[in-house]
């Protein structure tokens, strides 16, 4: 009778750990997928944007005249 008794708290301690264990790794996956879904919606709130050079429009007739005033020189 007196083996009975103290097993019963061992047994009750087992149920415990088990569902806290249990319990825990849930947590966890939990966390573990939302911190991912939050660092993809940190990822996502950020646009990158390119800058594109400005390219120069040179007159051609501007660029002769200049051109001619150098062969003074």
């Amino acid at each position: 009778m007196s083996d009975n008794i103290d097993k019963q708290p061992n047994f009750i301690n087992s149920i415990l750990d088990k569902k806290f264990t249990k319990a825990n790794s849930d947590f966890g996956d939990m966390m573990r997928n939302k911190v991912y879904a939050a660092v993809n919606n940190f990822k996502q709130s950020f646009k990158y944007v390119t800058h594109k050079p400005k390219t120069l429009e040179v007159d051609t007739a501007m660029e002769k005249k200049i051109w001619n005033s150098l062969k003074h020189f």
